[in-house]
């Protein structure tokens, strides 16, 4: 199981959760667990009911973006991960910021993932300094008005553009394992997220003034070229020139995919509950 920096698992519900891991069968490879936020009393992260009750496999978890980018909860079958290059997968770098979701979807192609959904997981407290969002702070610096000022080499638009190249080339590299429309909805799940980051990360992260998002990009797609993160697919050819221009154009283009792939979810959704009914039957 992964938790992230300030994380913890709740100890009275340890044994509830153990007996559930005890009644998922061998093909179970990955349990996605639901994030309760004590601080706030509600669930931070709590996926769609309707998926407690089937086992999801590669196509639905892609398309429905089942597993976000935040890692704690993930809890992979260790018969599983002795099958998985966990060295090659699960070092961080620039472009693999998140190594989770590249070890999910390997074992989800010859197994299912099931979701938690009972409180287990507790969000700890937010911090400011330290861990994966502000290793380059110091507890003396002061948060700037109107910036996040998180990690820029995880959420600047270099780093985003390299972490959308990256995750890119390593969802072409699963196309045989995938039906031809979940994957499509996959790439552009993955286009518009990242699209979104970068262009919203002179509000998350401190750039240095003068520098062009347009140029963080363009280096980031020289350096994943060399480092064999650039698939050569359309979205990748795509994903440099959509930044480009103006930002009214800009806005219309992201609200058009964010509302295409609404649809195409909402669409995806029953296909979904059926197979994995018929599937448990």
């Amino acid at each position: 199981m992964l938790l992230s920096d300030e994380d913890r698992v709740e100890p009275s519900t340890v044994t509830k959760f153990l007996d559930f891991l005890d009644s998922c069968p061998e093909s179970i490879k990955v349990v996605r667990c639901s994030i309760f936020d004590v601080q706030n009393d509600c669930f931070y992260f709590l996926p769609n009911h309707w998926f407690a009750h089937v086992d999801l496999d590669l196509n639905a978890t892609l398309a429905l973006s089942i597993v976000p980018t935040y890692m704690s909860g993930m809890v992979f079958s260790v018969a599983g991960l002795a099958k998985v290059n966990l060295s090659e997968l699960g070092t961080p770098s620039l472009g693999n910021a998140y190594g989770h979701l590249d070890i999910s979807n390997h074992l989800l192609i010859n197994g299912f993932l099931r979701i938690y959904t009972h409180r287990f997981v507790l969000k700890g407290p937010e911090i400011h300094e330290g861990g994966d969002g502000y290793s380059h702070r110091k507890s003396s610096q002061s948060r700037v008005l109107g910036n996040f000022d998180l990690n820029p080499l995880v959420y600047g638009p270099k780093a985003r553009a390299r972490q959308f190249y990256y995750s890119d080339n390593r969802i072409t590299s699963l196309r045989r394992s995938m039906d031809i429309a979940s994957y499509f909805i996959a790439k552009l799940n993955l286009f518009n997220f990242f699209a979104g980051a970068v262009l919203g990360s002179k509000t998350a992260t401190i750039v240095d003034q003068g520098v062009l998002i347009s140029s963080e990009v363009k280096l980031a797609l020289s350096e994943a070229k060399q480092s064999n993160e650039y698939s050569g697919s359309v979205l990748a050819y795509l994903f440099y020139p959509f930044i480009q221009p103006p930002t009214l154009f800009k806005k219309i283009l992201r609200k058009f995919l964010g509302a295409v792939l609404h649809l195409l979810r909402n669409i995806m959704t029953p296909i979904v509950l059926v197979r994995s009914c018929n599937r448990r039957k």
